[in-house]
């Protein structure tokens, strides 16, 4: 099974079942046309089942308090042109913080932790990036009332465990990679040329995240639904 993608010449000769290639499927349903020759089809429930150990830690890391926990992730893993400015992530944070709004935990891979030091000490915030397993940090994210990051797997990870989701884009098509299912906000880039990155190729049109610096400060503070964290 494999996608044949139209305008490539023999792109699906050796498929024994060609399946249509749709540009501007979402990623999780583009993967469900491939179940489709089988006879599988239905609705998409992204989800990731955890055990007890694993949500005992997480309330360990992240007890239940007062204020609600807010995830943030600002890092884009290898991409830096999808990343919102860290220092708006700060600010952010800050603001968050100074408005009792929640606290704050920073979730990430195993070479982001250092990077995020500064955003931890800025805002008061508990630094988990690099510390746990990914079943882990799914996790402290099922705990979080909010989940804030970029185009990443972090993101991705808070929407399957049902955690709603702001999340910056700018040169990605949120369509194809935004956070699946309702209940999220997508912060997206006004300017004509974004989203430019062509799907699947790692190509974008440009080497500065412009678009990222065109989403501002107060669109995401303003974003917060402040009934979720009530």
């Amino acid at each position: 099974f494999h996608y044949d993608y139209k305008g490539k010449k023999d792109a699906g000769f050796f498929l024994t079942h060609p399946v249509e290639y749709g540009e501007s499927l979402h990623e999780a349903e583009l993967s469900m046309r491939l179940l489709a020759p089988l006879g599988i089809r239905g609705d998409i429930r992204l989800r990731l089942p955890l055990n007890p150990e694993e949500r005992s830690k997480a309330e360990r890391l992240i007890p239940s308090g007062t204020l609600p926990w807010i995830a943030m992730h600002p890092i884009a893993g290898k991409e830096p042109r999808k990343a919102w400015p860290l220092g708006r992530f700060i600010a952010l944070g800050r603001r968050i913080i100074d408005n009792s709004l929640g606290k704050i935990v920073l979730v990430g891979g195993p070479d982001e932790g250092d990077l995020l030091i500064p955003v931890a000490d800025a805002t008061d915030a508990i630094l988990l990036a690099g510390q746990l397993t990914l079943r882990e940090t799914a996790a402290i994210l099922e705990r979080c009332a909010l989940f804030i990051g970029n185009d990443g797997g972090p993101m991705h990870l808070a929407a399957a465990m049902g955690t709603p989701v702001i999340a910056f884009f700018g040169p990605t098509d949120p369509l194809i990679y935004g956070p699946y299912g309702e209940g999220h906000t997508v912060l997206q880039s006004q300017l004509g040329c974004s989203p430019c990155h062509l799907p699947h190729s790692g190509k974008f049109a440009c080497d500065t995240p412009s678009c990222m610096d065109d989403i501002t400060l107060d669109r995401a503070w303003e974003a917060i639904d402040r009934d979720l964290l009530a």
